[in-house]
């Protein structure tokens, strides 16, 4: 794993948009990417955050529940 390729909260909501306060309730509740926890530092992968978002795409017309 190239640790440049690792997010912390902030860039995380500068680059995605999720709020951090949105980020740390789906850690929480377990929903949300995976990450990476070491101590209270929290990280997460691009690729993680890339898959979690492609796997919530809706189509016009459809609706994610069906």
């Amino acid at each position: 794993m190239n640790l440049s390729e690792l997010l912390n909260e902030k860039k995380f909501h500068g680059d995605y948009g999720f709020s951090v306060s949105w980020q740390r309730k789906m850690r929480r509740t377990g929903g949300g990417p995976p990450f990476v926890k070491i101590g209270r530092m929290v990280r997460y992968r691009r690729s993680d955050i890339e898959s979690y978002i492609a796997a919530h795409m809706v189509k016009s017309g459809e609706s994610k529940e069906e």
